[in-house]
């Protein structure tokens, strides 16, 4: 630190936790990652995100020339206020899962989303969620009814893990068979032979097969 360095006072926050800090306006990005690093115990090599704000000015900080516009900000604000510099971790890219666990997927994180939002009031029941994530990417009414809506929570709550979609089923045989399918049943027609011969569909479409007599 130079002799000749001004300090600035900030706010600063970290998950619940909040904190007056001294900062000196030759701080470096470099010098800025360290001081987060060291003050919470962070891993180094995990990149969180920093942010600050003022009145009427909020911005990440993710380069030298952002940590310069925030101390700049900070001692020359006209009216005092002291900033404050937010430490959050990096948002992580969900995968969303094709076929109906990826519906419920979706619909739990909007589930969650609003709850963070505004708690719990007014929130809806999961089957509701699953109900809106379904008129998003089907016009279908069979998967806006029970039927689908409770197979889909009941799978969540047997644990039970289906990561492809009816497209995929191929592909996922082993010896020419699955282990476990999931849609809707769109026709059904008994053939000579006493099996019934079914089409299948899901929200991403649709396939043929038949159903030996001695499973029904």
């Amino acid at each position: 630190m130079d002799i000749s360095s001004k300090k600035f006072k900030c706010i600063l926050h970290f998950n619940t936790f909040e904190e007056g800090v001294i900062f000196y306006d030759d701080m470096t990005y470099s010098m800025l990652l360290e001081f987060v690093v060291n003050r919470f115990n962070l891993d180094p090599n995990v990149r969180f995100n920093l942010s600050f704000n003022l009145p009427a000015i909020e911005k990440d900080i993710t380069n030298e020339a952002d940590v310069e516009f925030f101390i700049d900000c900070a001692t020359n604000s006209i009216t005092d206020e002291i900033p404050h510099l937010y430490i959050r971790p990096p948002k992580v890219e969900v995968r969303i899962i094709p076929g109906p666990v990826g519906i419920l997927q979706k619909a739990l994180e909007r589930k969650k989303a609003d709850v963070q939002a505004g708690g719990h009031h007014n929130i809806l029941t999961t089957q509701e969620y699953v109900r809106k994530v379904n008129e998003d990417v089907s016009k279908d009414d069979h998967f806006m009814q029970g039927p689908w809506l409770q197979a889909i929570v009941y799978l969540h709550g047997e644990g039970l893990s289906v990561s492809s979609c009816l497209g995929d089923m191929k592909k996922n045989c082993i010896k020419g068979k699955l282990e476990l399918v999931v849609g809707v049943v769109k026709s059904c027609t008994p053939n000579s032979l006493g099996d019934m011969t079914v089409t299948l569909k899901d929200p991403t479409g649709t396939m043929g097969g038949t159903i030996h007599y001695k499973v029904f």
